[in-house]
């Protein structure tokens, strides 16, 4: 198990390494806003930071620790999840962003987290929000539009 998150932290490590040189020529802030290097290398420097602390807990555990799998409920939600996440990002560009997250987050608690019909309408509604009104509303920014036109 130590070494697999040796590499996993490693790998991680030189992801962020590559979006910090692949964004060097970049401007980091422009005039009175963030430039287009700003978030890249927001993302970078939490994803070293994360890879660092998950190598250093490696480096705590014992070598000859083995590596766990996850039960027949946690294979269950990934053969779940995965394929979920890749039907997300095909509905975003097809159904329109808001119908995404909404589908999504109502598959992923009732379906895989196997709850309530209300908890997951619920949850999928204040996330769609939320999600509208901090980007659409406060930031300004274009979210994906489906042929319905939200």
């Amino acid at each position: 198990m130590r070494n697999l998150e040796l590499v996993s932290a490693a790998i991680v490590l030189l992801m962020s390494v590559a979006i910090g040189l692949g964004t060097a020529e970049l401007p980091i802030w422009n005039d009175f806003s963030p430039g287009d290097r700003f978030v890249p290398i927001l993302i970078a420097v939490a994803c070293a930071v994360l890879a660092l602390f998950l190598g250093w807990e490696a480096l705590a555990r014992p070598a000859d620790e083995p590596a766990s799998w996850p039960n027949g409920e946690g294979a269950r939600r990934m053969f779940l999840l995965v394929p979920a996440i890749a039907m997300f990002g095909l509905g975003a560009a097809y159904l329109g962003f808001p119908i995404a997250v909404f589908a999504f987050v109502a598959f992923s608690t009732v379906v895989a987290l196997r709850q309530s019909w209300a908890v997951g309408f619920s949850t999928a509604a204040v996330t769609t929000g939320l999600i509208h009104l901090i980007f659409v509303v406060s930031l300004g920014i274009r979210l994906p539009k489906g042929p319905l036109g939200f």
